[in-house]
């Protein structure tokens, strides 16, 4: 099935992204493109301890919601974040998403509705690490005549 548009999601419904490895190749691409996300005080024991900066999640994340198409998105809307423990190169993730809430637009001209995706980040041990909720654009079908 390809990707879905707003009416054909349901509350609950849930989607578990494939397992990632990450590794130190990774973690230094990362850091050599966007830099670290550490204050300074903190930044000599997150370096030398190998943990991965929040925003390398994301985007570990976005790559994956991309490549899975799983609904037809047209924009994210907001979205915020808790870290609930480190994540280490070694570590393996795993991302379970679940929608949370369908909210149509209240001009009904537009053909988008807002679609609030929680999205759990676990590492191989099953502890979970981040928790990040978005609030995407998702198209609706096109109305016919």
């Amino acid at each position: 099935m390809g990707a879905k548009y707003f009416e054909e999601l349901k509350i609950g419904e849930k989607i578990v992204l494939p397992p990632v490895l990450i590794t130190s190749r990774a973690r230094t691409i990362h850091v050599d493109i966007y830099g670290e996300d550490w204050p300074i005080e903190t930044l000599k024991d997150a370096t030398d301890r190998q943990i991965i900066p929040s925003p390398m999640i994301i985007s570990i994340i976005a790559g994956q919601m991309g490549k899975i198409q799983f609904f037809r998105m047209k924009f994210v809307k907001n979205y915020s974040v808790q870290l609930l423990a480190p994540i280490f190169v070694g570590d393996t993730i795993t991302t379970n998403c679940v929608v949370k809430e369908l909210r149509p637009h209240k001009d009904p001209s537009k053909n988008y509705g807002y679609v609030f995706i929680e999205q759990q980040v676990l590492n191989q041990n099953k502890k979970i690490c981040y928790i990040r909720t978005l609030c995407y654009l998702v198209t609706k079908k096109l109305f016919s005549n």
